[in-house]
């Protein structure tokens, strides 16, 4: 089958690409840019003037209650996989946690952030280790904030030693004053 995507913004930072133009697609495959390919059969055509055509959005910090829905909806939207912050329910702090939500998305484009901190409560860390062991590619207390800054420091790093990526929200309560509703 040959699809034409034509009049889109093509952006792929991986290659350097970013323009507009017409893309054509055979067998599920890039066949060629701007100029159809010898021989190439258009049997599908979708106008994208004004639209970006990427292989897929990554959303860095998601809140999901229903994995299985909420995962068809966003490949149906563009995002091809995500990271699902610790501060949801249950809380993302244990290996068990992390093994009973890998199991609900049976999929490889959900990823999860650990707990920096136990019941991100802020005040003793997690077993970062575990976590990443457990599957966790980062570790963040989503929008809680660490309650003490040595915390933070040694959870940085624990972080730093096991080679997990740390994700901070530098969010601090006393400061907003309720200021902002998220």
């Amino acid at each position: 089958m040959g699809l034409k995507i034509q009049n889109g913004r093509v952006i792929d930072a991986a290659n350097n690409l970013d323009f507009v133009g017409d893309i054509y697609i055979q067998n599920g495959k890039i066949a060629a840019f701007n100029n159809a390919p010898l021989d190439f059969q258009i049997d599908e055509m979708i106008d994208a003037t004004n639209q970006i055509v990427c292989a897929g959005f990554v959303d860095l910090s998601v809140r999901l209650k229903n994995i299985a829905k909420e995962t068809v909806v966003a490949a149906n939207s563009g995002v091809t996989s995500f990271c699902v912050q610790p501060d949801i329910s249950p809380i993302i702090d244990t290996p068990e946690v992390v093994k009973h939500l890998n199991d609900l998305a049976n999929s490889s484009r959900v990823h999860f952030f650990g707990a920096l901190t136990q019941k991100l409560e802020g005040n003793e860390l997690s077993s970062m280790l575990s976590l990443k062991k457990a599957g966790c590619i980062a570790v963040s207390n989503g929008n809680f904030p660490v309650k003490n800054l040595l915390i933070l420091r040694r959870a940085m790093e624990y972080a730093a030693s096991h080679d997990l990526l740390f994700v901070y929200r530098p969010n601090e309560f006393s400061l907003s004053n309720s200021g902002c509703d998220y």
